[in-house]
């Protein structure tokens, strides 16, 4: 017989090559394919876990209206949906205790209404039993009555107003606002807690009555928690709660008007004073701890406004708020 040798270079050369060349294709096509599995799936994951973190966070600092509106069958997506369950209950629960608060404002209102309305009632009697009799109105004497007339209603358009910017429930939309006007609609309004609880109440606004922008029913809520929080701290001993406002420059040269509510309480102890900003952080006996972090968070919606507070155990506290000048 006869045998013919081929090197098996060229026998099997063209098809190894073919192969090593498809090989070589298939893993780099696999290789892709993973790296492409793994990146989409990991910025899938990522994208829920860092939309569920942004939301905690913003829970943490008081906004009640977050939502992840993550949406699926995953873990991820229930937990997400967990998440959204328990900021819904938590905001049904704060505005359960804003109404509650508003039905206390109500009662103390009726009873701040009162007084004025007296003097008003009173006043037109005796006008109308002078008339009654035939007697004429000494002008000298209505001179006298009108300005007590218009004192009395200025008195409870101010405590109707701060009612009302108190429990709308409007988009927030930043305006032009007087601080003394709201601090004295603040000072009609927890009148009557005040003194139920032996507190004095002094409003202290320079002249020029400085002017901040900020959005009414919001800085009305601000005001209303702050003074409220520090009449609760004095119930019991009494005490004084100062409603202040002035003007300083800022850092950029621009005025900055800051409100001040200051009371001669016992004061906020220092491993207190870390956590009151904290959502759900409470010292009472009642309250679910929302206070002061919604408080923080409508301060932040305000332009260019700030949330401090200083405090020293047996003294007092004073929480300030300082915004722009408008």
């Amino acid at each position: 017989f006869i045998a013919i040798g081929i090197p098996s270079e060229l026998a099997f050369g063209a098809a190894n090559r073919s192969l090593a060349r498809n090989l070589l294709a298939l893993g780099i096509v696999g290789s892709l394919a993973l790296v492409a599995a793994w990146v989409g799936g990991d910025a899938f994951v990522l994208r829920r876990v860092n939309t569920l973190v942004g939301a905690t966070q913003r829970l943490a600092a008081g906004d009640l209206t977050v939502r992840t509106g993550i949406r699926g069958n995953g873990e991820l997506d229930h937990l997400a949906r967990a998440f959204d369950e328990m900021a819904e209950a938590l905001e049904k629960t704060h505005q359960s205790e804003k109404m509650a608060a508003l039905g206390r404002l109500a009662a103390g209102v009726a009873h701040e209404l009162r007084n004025p309305l007296t003097v008003i009632d009173g006043r037109l009697r005796l006008l109308r039993m002078q008339l009654e009799r035939g007697e004429g109105v000494d002008p000298r004497r209505l001179a006298d009555l009108l300005p007590r007339f218009e004192d009395a209603s200025e008195r409870m358009k101010a405590i109707i107003a701060g009612m009302s910017d108190y429990s709308k429930p409007v988009k927030a939309t930043p305006t032009r606002l007087d601080v003394g006007e709201l601090l004295a609609g603040t000072r009609e309004l927890v009148a009557y807690q005040a003194r139920k609880a032996e507190v004095t109440v002094n409003l202290d606004v320079p002249a020029d009555r400085p002017s901040i922008l900020g959005d009414r029913s919001e800085m009305t809520q601000i005001l209303l928690n702050l003074a409220t929080n520090a009449i609760e701290a004095m119930a019991g001993s009494g005490g004084a709660l100062t409603l202040r406002a002035r003007t300083q420059p800022g850092q950029d040269g621009a005025a900055r008007v800051v409100i001040e509510v200051a009371d001669t309480g016992p004061g906020i102890a220092v491993e207190a004073l870390e956590k009151v900003w904290q959502a759900f952080y409470t010292t009472k006996a009642e309250g679910t701890g929302l206070g002061l972090s919604i408080v923080r968070a409508l301060v932040e919606k305000q332009p260019g406004a700030e949330i401090t507070v200083e405090t020293a155990v047996g003294v007092g506290t004073t929480f300030r708020v300082t915004m722009t000048a408008a």
